[in-house]
């Protein structure tokens, strides 16, 4: 195979596969990273845009049901809007790895610490007690 036919192929196959965006929900997907303070890197751009917009027809497309009464509840988007799966989601919201905890005093007093003698500062006549 050339060369330049195999570069034209491969240039064709990666086009191909890049995320379709709908050029007419750009106002709105800035809207919501702004809103949402979502910033992506160059590569991740395209494909976060494609799932919030899969996602986005998705809500709309129950919504449309819902006033068809085949539903008994809204959706809406959210800060979540740009996961793919629930796996996804579950592991940036769900990744706390809880320690077990250690057998032991919750609280020990340090050893450092002594215990102060109580002073009476009245028979000590510094005239902060409001005497004269």
């Amino acid at each position: 195979m050339h060369p330049s036919l195999f570069l034209a192929a491969l240039c064709l196959g990666i086009a191909s596969a890049a995320p379709q965006v709908d050029p007419n929900l750009d106002a709105q997907w800035f809207q919501w990273k702004a809103a949402h303070g979502k910033i992506y890197n160059v590569d991740e751009e395209g494909w976060r845009r494609a799932v919030w917009e899969t996602n986005l027809k998705m809500i709309e497309q129950h919504n449309r049901e819902y006033n068809q009464g085949k539903h008994s509840f809204t959706m809406a988007m959210n800060s979540f809007g740009d996961m793919k799966t629930n796996d996804e989601f579950r592991h940036t919201m769900n990744g706390l790895k809880i320690q077990k905890g250690k057998n032991g005093k919750v609280f020990q007093i340090p050893s450092f610490v002594g215990i102060s003698v109580p002073v009476d500062r009245r028979e000590m006549g510094d005239g902060k007690t409001g005497d004269t």
